[in-house]
């Protein structure tokens, strides 16, 4: 193997570390979520008292649970997979769609979104942005939360795509006779 790859991987293996701790910030969002829940339909239905800020806080909560699942999904490959050109072309050009294409452009649209999030959070920082509603409270946490979690995406697709370039030259370059292993 080589030096390059390895490298890689280290690098790789650190990033999806933080995804794989991300994704337990994104489990915990969920069981936040749902005691918010809870305790504003028993305080909603069963005391006549509703909590304000119930709906507000659900909705960021959700977000951070779609933001912190995103790369370790992407880690475990485990994103939707359109296979709709799997029955049409042949099966070695669906793998290079699959395995170079596809995270290419996946790369270029998450990177998109990082450079937009990341204007959006620093313009509602520098504005002071809150949310609407009785109960006001700053966006810019959640939209720093948004950008840092688009980014890290954007490392994974792209240590996943060089990875897997690598591995496909390692894979077919001539036998060399050396030990690289």
């Amino acid at each position: 193997m080589s030096s390059v790859l390895k490298a890689l991987k280290k690098i790789y293996a650190v990033f999806e570390w933080i995804a794989k701790w991300l994704w337990y910030g994104a489990g915990a969002s969920i069981v936040i979520m749902a005691l918010i829940v809870t305790v504003g339909a028993i305080a909603r239905y069963a005391f006549r008292a509703p909590i304000a800020r119930t709906y507000d806080l659900t909705c960021v909560f959700m977000t951070l649970c779609a933001m912190f699942a995103l790369p370790y999904v992407q880690c475990q490959r485990a994103n939707l997979r359109l296979d709709l050109f799997d029955k049409i072309l042949p099966a070695p050009v669906v793998k290079v769609i699959s395995r170079f294409l596809t995270p290419i452009l996946s790369l270029i649209f998450s990177a998109v979104i990082t450079k937009e999030c990341w204007g959006q959070a620093t313009f509602a920082h520098e504005i002071g942005e809150v949310t609407k509603g009785n109960y006001p409270f700053p966006s810019f946490p959640v939209k720093l939360t948004i950008t840092i979690c688009v980014a890290i995406l954007c490392v994974i697709l792209l240590l996943q795509f060089l990875i897997d370039l690598c591995s496909a030259r390692h894979r077919s370059a001539p036998d060399s006779g050396g030990n690289d292993k």
